[in-house]
């Protein structure tokens, strides 16, 4: 159900009253941002691709095994694994701890991503990885993914928010904390 806010203005309307509703206004504003966020995040990282690993895995094991999981929802064909490794040959697509392998070509029927945290980091090439985040990408959203690309760069600068989305522990905890990000970016 759909709530209705209200505000209490005077009968002489005041700049009080202008401050209150304006106050109002960007309170709904945020809250459906935030609501629209949360639904974004939920599309994009599907819970049945979220995984957490504690054992000694190495660079070449964690992309088979995410790409055959992609694979396997059907949304790709079966050379997704070559056209992932293919991009990594190209440009090993690590930032400090963080990698996003994706496909040289937008290849996926729908946009979504694969996420994997590693409890040991995993040397990438130019990093020691602890987060990868495989991304599937439809031609038409190839400017979305574009910009949210962009936004996990960024994101990689700092260690304290790879370490919380890393230790989030849960696939409802690292919506969340990624949710928090996209928001105070």
């Amino acid at each position: 159900g759909s709530s209705v806010e209200r505000v209490l203005v005077s009968s002489f309307f005041s700049s009080e009253d202008r401050r209150k509703i304006q106050d109002t206004i960007q309170s709904i504003k945020k809250k459906r941002r935030s609501e629209n966020n949360l639904i974004y995040a939920k599309r994009l990282f599907r819970k049945n691709l979220y995984k957490k690993t504690d054992a000694r895995v190495s660079r070449d094991s964690i992309l088979h095994g995410m790409a055959q999981d992609i694979i396997n929802t059907g949304k790709v064909d079966g050379d997704f694994e070559a056209k992932i490794l293919r991009r990594e040959e190209l440009a090993p697509p690590d930032f400090n701890s963080l990698a996003i392998p994706h496909p040289s070509e937008y290849c996926a029927r729908e946009t979504f991503a694969a996420v994997t945290t590693l409890d040991r980091p995993v040397d990438w090439g130019r990093s020691k990885v602890e987060l990868v985040i495989m991304f599937a990408i439809n031609q038409q959203d190839f400017h979305l993914f574009d910009q949210f690309f962009t936004f996990l760069i960024e994101l990689s600068n700092s260690s304290e928010a790879i370490s919380k989305l890393v230790n989030a522990g849960s696939y409802e905890s690292f919506i969340s904390q990624m949710v928090y990000f996209i928001e105070h970016n």
